[in-house]
């Protein structure tokens, strides 16, 4: 069943949303291994998770790929939980993910406590979006991976680089200080602020510009390093969306252009030579 399909079952449906049916198996006697978790902090998130078993050398073969697609959206609103759903060994699971440094939780069982597609055959892949919707299951971890960015693009449709900081000496800059658009002036603008409000003269008014303007420029820093972070888990996985990514940090920040360039070519490369069956559909 694919993600469209799931999607229409749900909305007919009307239960089928994780946020509104709950978890299964979410408590310390299936933990095991990762970070232990709770339903406070899956809530507005985009959940994946990654149904697999010991016992299944195509679930073993994509274990390393979770732990990348896990580095590459950390930093997002997204949590990645691996079910292992083959028996009960603890001990194997804990080996694996030792000997493939996962960093994200396993759980014995986990899933949604209300409608949970069959799975098919392991590995098996779910994507909850941040409302709480199935908007992917099934077997194939390029869709998968798909609908996990457009869950991701849709639950922090903001494109604002300035994150959770309230303009209020910069309000004019609010359309300026976006992904896409080259904010190299009005970062100079904001350094020039910060320089002139911690000179020993300035007045209160300019004390608190310097204040905001020390702020934004830290939220486009950790937005960039986060967008950096992302392209090079991109780069091995997802080659295209890698060079898009690419493309809209170099036109926001230009001075990283020349860092990329060389980048940029053996991406597209790459992702010429990639066989149709390893990248994502186009819908």
């Amino acid at each position: 069943m694919n993600r469209v399909s799931l999607l229409a079952l749900a909305l007919s449906a009307g239960v089928m949303s994780a946020s509104a049916a709950g978890w299964t198996n979410l408590d310390d006697a299936h933990h095991i291994s990762g970070p232990k978790l709770s339903e406070s902090q899956l809530r507005g998130k985009v959940v994946m998770i990654d149904c697999w078993g010991v016992n299944c050398p195509p679930c073993r073969a994509l274990l390393p790929r979770m732990q990348n697609l896990w580095k590459t959206y950390k930093n997002r609103p997204f949590v990645l939980i691996g079910s292992h759903r083959q028996g009960r060994d603890d001990e194997r699971v804990r080996e694996l993910a030792e000997n493939n440094k996962l960093t994200y939780a396993n759980y014995q069982g986990f899933g949604l406590a209300e409608g949970e597609p069959s799975i098919n055959g392991i590995p098996f892949l779910m994507v909850i979006d941040h409302r709480g919707n199935l908007v992917y299951g099934g077997n194939s971890e390029p869709e998968a991976t798909e609908a996990l960015v457009e869950a991701l693009m849709e639950a922090g449709s903001r494109t604002a680089l300035y994150g959770d900081v309230r303009l209020e000496k910069y309000k004019s800059l609010e359309n300026d200080l976006v992904w896409g658009k080259n904010v190299k002036m009005a970062m100079m603008k904001l350094v020039a602020d910060v320089k002139r409000g911690r000179a020993k003269q300035a007045g209160d008014d300019a004390r608190a510009r310097a204040s905001e303007a020390e702020a934004i420029l830290k939220a486009m820093a950790e937005a960039k390093r986060n967008a950096k972070s992302e392209i090079e888990g991109l780069k091995e996985s997802d080659p295209a969306e890698a060079v898009k990514r690419i493309k809209t940090l170099v036109a926001t920040f230009p001075d990283d252009a020349p860092a990329y360039r060389a980048d940029l070519q053996a991406l597209a490369k790459k992702d010429r030579a990639r066989p149709a069956a390893q990248k994502p559909s186009k819908k």
